[in-house]
């Protein structure tokens, strides 16, 4: 008691060894100060537990560089995380393998824009051709099923046109037609336009045919019905 009044009269209260002062309670070196608990070095300070460089702090476990923060594992650049492994930028990601860019991913190999298709295998939009399958635009062939334009056939369904106007067109081209040629072959020589012309020509053929066997056959019964003229009459 004696001793604590001297080194009080001597150093004073809240002095350098005193309560609260350089080494005492509350003071740089005690408790609550800068190397106790609560302070700069002790727990929940800034190089103990919970604090800058402890666990849960900026660089411990759970904090910006250590484990699930941003450095860390399953953070922004570890494993897991926007660069690491199955993030953004690593495996299974969106730049890595198995992702959107990668390979096996959208723009990669094997994918809907990577390797050998846009949209199908081997083709653009079908399988082994540019719209349908094995062909340009339908099924195996070029604009139709299994032929150029139409249906198993080279412009319709499974023919040219009829023997007749394959006929007519052959004397189109060569200029022997019965009618005038240039009243329906012209100069045009597109394969729809002569076929179609081809057709037309036989129709008419046909139909020229069928009225001037009509016009015989009327001619017959007319000169069958005129009245015999007798002996003595006029």
């Amino acid at each position: 008691m004696l001793e604590n009044q001297l080194i009080e009269r001597i150093f004073g209260k809240n002095n350098i060894f005193g309560k609260n002062n350089i080494f005492g309670k509350n003071n740089i070196f005690g408790k609550n100060n800068i190397f106790g608990k609560n302070n700069i070095f002790g727990k929940n300070n800034i190089f103990g537990k919970n604090n800058i460089f402890g666990k849960n702090n900026i660089f411990g476990k759970n904090n910006i560089f250590g484990k699930n923060n941003i450095f860390g594992k399953n953070n922004i650049f570890g494993k897991n995380n926007i660069f690491g492994k199955n993030n953004i930028f690593g495996k299974n990601n969106i730049f890595g393998k198995n992702n959107i860019f990668g390979k096996n991913n959208i723009f990669g190999k094997n994918n809907i824009f990577g390797k050998n298709n846009i949209f199908g295998k081997n083709n653009i939009f079908g399988k082994n051709n540019i719209f349908g399958k094995n062909n340009i635009f339908g099924k195996n062939n070029i604009f139709g099923k299994n032929n150029i334009f139409g249906k198993n056939n080279i412009f319709g369904k499974n023919n040219i046109p009829d023997s007749q106007a394959i006929h007519t067109l052959g004397t189109c081209l060569i200029g022997t037609s019965p009618i005038n040629p240039k009243q329906w072959c012209g100069n045009t020589f597109s394969a729809n336009q002569t076929l179609a012309n081809a057709k037309n020509a036989s129709q008419a053929t046909i139909h020229r045919q069928s009225r001037t066997r009509a016009g015989r056959k009327q001619g017959r019964e007319i000169k069958t019905e005129l009245p015999i003229k007798s002996e003595g009459s006029g």
